[in-house]
C-alpha cells in the first residue's frame, strides 16, 4: 500500500527528512570560513563538467529566473507504514537560510542569540544585528530582504581573487554567486532540501549570472513532477549562458521534453545542444546519446533504445545529478513500457528509492504482489520526490484494486490524489498512469485521461501508446458501447485479440473457449486474466462453462498470491530465476556474449551464472550440461 507522508514528529526530531550532504546551516555557516574557495574541498565537484566550463556572460543578471516555487514543506514526501495524508508535513531540517544569514552576521552561536527564538524573516534578523529598522512590508512583497552591510561582510570572507566568479561582481553580488554555487553542490551531493531552499533565496534576490540556482530550481521541477517547467527552466538556462553549460542545459530540457512526449520540441533542443564547437565533454555526448535513445523509445524502439541507455549507464562517465533520469531507471521503464517486463526486473541492480518503485510496478503487473509492497516500504527508508511518489501510488492503488475491495480502493484514492494530481504525465509511464485513471474518482479521472491523451497526441500517437490507451478505456469502461469501443482500438496482437474477448463478455458473449485462449494469452498480467474469468463466469448460463470458469480463475489467482519470490537468490527448484533466464539462453545456443547483450549484464557475470548452474547440476562437459539443463528447465 502507499505508505504515509512526514512523519508526525517534528522536522527537526525526525532524521529521515534531512539526507546526509550539506544541511542550509552548513551551507550558509562556510561564509564564516577563512579558507579561500579554491582550498575548501567542499566547494567544487570535480564531475561536473558544466559547472567547471561555465564562463561569465558579461550579461546583465537575467531576471527571469524565478524561485523554483518548491520549499521544503512540499518538495520531499516520505513513505512510512498505512496511509497517505492530503496534506504535507514539513520536511526540513533544524535551522534555516535565515537563522544562518543572522548567525552570520552576528557572530555567535545559533542557541545564543535571542534572534533565532523568533520566526522573524531573515531581513527582520540581519536588521535586529546591524541596528537597523526592520522593514515593514510583508515578506512576499520584498525582493532579497538582506541588509547590505550584512552581504558586504559575508563577501568579504571569502577573497574574490580566489573564486573567477566573483571578480566582476559587487560584495553584496558575491554572496549570492556562492550561494547559488552552495545549492549546485548540495544538489549533487543529494541534500535537495537546501539545495531548493537556498536556490529559492538566490532566484528571489535576481542574482544568479553564471544560472547556478536556476539549474538546481530546474532539476527540482523535473523531480517535483513538474517536467514542462523543467524544460521551460532549462531553456531560460542555455539562453543566458553560453558554450558546454549551455548545452548541457538544452540536453536537459530535451530529455524532460522526451519523457512527456514534446518529441519535436525535444528534437529541436537536442539538436541546440549538437551545436556545441570544438571538442565536447563527454559528460555532454554521454546526455546527448541517453537523449536521442530516449526519443527513440517514446516512438516505440525499444529494444535498440533500451539496449543503448543500459550501456550508457555502465559508462565511465558518472551519471548527471541534474538531468530528470538516469539511464539505468530509463532502461528499466523502456523495457516495461514494451511489455518485456522479465528483462527490465532482470536489470534491477543497487536498489534506490525510484529502482525500487520501478521494480515494484512491475512486480504488481506480474501479479508478485506481495513483493510489490514489500519494493514500495523498501523505498520508503529515504523520502522520495513528488515524481516517484506518483509511481508509489500506481502501485498502491493497484495493489487496492486487486484486493477486491472498493471501499479500500477509494480510500487510498484520497489518500494518493494530492500526489497524483497536477503532476504531468510520462507517457513511457502511461501504464502507470492507466492504473492510476482507473482508481481514480471521476472528476480526477477525466484530468487523467486528457494528460495521457495529450501526450500521446504530443508524441504522434505511436501505435503502443495507443494501444495502451485502448486497453485501458477497456479497464474503465462501464457498458458495453464503452468496451467495445475501446477493444476496436486494440491491436491485432494477442493482447489486443484478449481485450476484444473481454468486451465480448462485458456485452454478455460469454465463448468459454475463446475466454481460455484470452486468458492464455494473458499469462504475463495473471490478475487480469483471473478477472476476465471471473467476468465471464458471473455471465455465463452453462452450469459446465460457470464451473470451468471459475476453476480456470481460482488458478490463476492462486499464481497471483503464491509468486512472491523474484530475488535471484531465491530459488525456482534447483535455479535462482537468473540462472534458470541464462540456462534457456545456453539450451538456444547462444554464446555467453550473446546472453550477456540479451539479458543486458556482462559476459563476466554470464560466465559465473553458468559456473553455478555447473555447480547445481551434474554436467562434466557442454553436452551433459545442455542435457541437464533441458531436464531441470522442464
Amino acid at each position: 500500500m502507499l505508505t504515509q507522508l512526514a512523519d508526525q514528529a517534528s522536522p527537526a526530531d525526525n532524521r529521515h527528512h534531512r539526507p546526509a550532504g550539506l544541511t542550509s546551516d552548513h551551507v550558509l555557516a562556510q561564509f564564516t570560513n577563512q579558507t579561500p574557495p579554491a582550498n575548501n574541498p567542499n566547494h567544487r565537484a570535480a564531475d561536473s563538467s558544466d559547472h567547471l566550463l561555465a564562463q561569465p556572460t558579461n550579461q546583465t543578471p537575467p531576471q527571469h529566473h524565478r524561485p523554483a516555487g518548491l520549499t521544503s514543506d512540499h518538495v520531499l514526501v516520505q513513505f512510512t507504514s498505512q496511509t497517505l495524508p492530503t496534506d504535507h508535513t514539513p520536511c526540513g531540517a533544524a535551522g534555516s537560510c535565515d537563522q544562518a544569514l543572522a548567525q552570520l552576521a552576528d557572530q555567535t552561536p545559533p542557541s545564543d542569540n535571542p534572534h533565532h527564538q523568533a520566526a522573524g524573516s531573515s531581513d527582520h534578523l540581519l536588521a535586529q544585528s546591524t541596528n537597523q529598522t526592520p522593514p515593514t512590508d510583508p515578506p512576499h512583497h520584498r525582493t532579497t530582504g538582506y541588509s547590505e552591510q550584512v552581504l558586504v561582510h559575508l563577501a568579504n570572507q571569502v577573497p574574490a581573487a580566489d573564486n573567477p566568479h566573483l571578480r566582476t561582481t559587487s560584495p553584496s553580488e558575491q554572496v549570492f554567486v556562492q550561494l547559488a554555487d552552495h545549492a549546485d553542490r548540495a544538489w549533487r551531493a543529494g541534500d535537495t532540501t537546501a539545495a531548493i531552499e537556498v536556490a529559492d533565496q538566490v532566484l528571489a534576490s535576481g542574482v544568479d549570472p553564471y544560472c547556478r540556482a536556476a539549474g538546481v530550481a530546474a532539476a527540482a521541477s523535473a523531480a517535483d513532477g513538474a517536467l514542462f517547467d523543467a524544460v521551460a527552466r532549462w531553456r531560460e538556462v542555455a539562453a543566458s549562458t553560453e558554450g558546454a553549460a549551455s548545452a548541457f542545459a538544452s540536453g536537459r530540457a530535451a530529455l524532460a521534453g522526451a519523457l512527456v512526449g514534446e518529441l519535436d520540441a525535444a528534437e529541436r533542443d537536442l539538436e541546440a545542444a549538437r551545436q556545441l564547437g570544438g571538442h565536447a565533454p563527454r559528460g555532454l555526448t554521454v546526455l546527448l546519446d541517453g537523449v536521442a535513445a530516449a526519443l527513440g523509445a517514446v516512438r516505440g524502439d525499444f529494444p535498440a533504445a533500451a539496449r543503448k541507455l543500459a550501456g550508457l549507464a555502465v559508462a565511465s562517465v558518472p551519471a548527471d545529478p541534474l538531468a530528470a533520469e538516469r539511464w539505468d531507471n530509463l532502461a528499466m521503464v523502456v523495457l516495461g513500457a514494451g511489455e518485456d517486463d522479465a528483462t527490465a526486473r532482470a536489470l534491477f541492480t543497487a536498489p534506490s528509492p525510484r529502482r525500487l518503485l520501478i521494480a515494484a510496478w512491475l512486480d504488481l503487473r506480474a501479479g508478485r504482489l506481495a513483493d510489490a509492497r514489500a519494493g514500495v516500504l523498501a523505498a520508503s527508508a529515504a523520502p522520495v520526490m513528488r515524481r516517484d511518489a506518483v509511481l508509489a501510488a500506481a502501485v498502491s492503488v493497484g495493489l487496492a484494486r486487486r484486493a477486491g475491495d472498493r471501499e479500500a480502493l477509494r480510500a487510498t484514492w484520497h489518500r494518493v490524489a494530492p500526489v497524483v494530481v497536477g503532476a504531468d504525465v510520462e507517457i513511457l509511464l502511461l501504464d502507470a498512469w492507466g492504473e492510476l485513471a482507473v482508481a481514480a474518482e471521476h472528476v480526477d479521472r477525466e484530468m487523467i485521461v486528457a494528460g495521457m491523451t495529450a501526450a500521446v497526441a504530443r508524441a504522434g500517437n505511436p501505435a503502443w501508446a495507443m494501444a495502451t490507451l485502448a486497453w485501458w478505456a477497456l479497464q474503465r469502461a462501464t457498458t458495453a458501447d464503452e468496451a467495445h469501443a475501446a477493444a476496436a482500438a486494440l491491436p491485432d496482437t494477442p493482447r489486443g485479440r484478449a481485450g476484444r474477448v473481454w468486451a465480448s463478455v462485458r456485452a454478455g458473449d460469454v465463448d468459454p473457449a475463446a475466454v481460455r485462449d484470452a486468458a492464455a494469452a494473458l499469462a504475463d498480467r495473471p490478475w487480469e486474466a483471473a478477472a476476465l474469468c471471473g467476468e465471464a463466469a458471473a455471465r455465463a448460463t452453462d452450469p459446465a462453462s460457470v464451473k470451468h470458469l471459475l476453476g480456470r480463475g481460482r488458478a490463476l489467482r492462486a499464481t497471483v498470491t503464491a509468486e512472491d519470490k523474484t530475488d535471484d537468490d531465491k530459488t525456482v527448484g534447483v535455479l535462482s530465476k537468473r540462472e534458470r533466464a541464462v540456462g534457456e539462453l545456453l539450451v538456444d545456443g547462444l554464446t555467453q556474449k550473446e546472453i550477456g547483450a540479451k539479458l543486458y549484464i556482462s559476459p563476466k557475470t554470464v560466465e559465473q551464472h553458468v559456473a553455478r548452474i555447473r555447480q547445481k547440476l551434474p554436467a562434466t562437459n557442454r553436452a551433459e550440461l545442455i542435457a541437464a539443463l533441458r531436464k531441470a528447465l522442464s
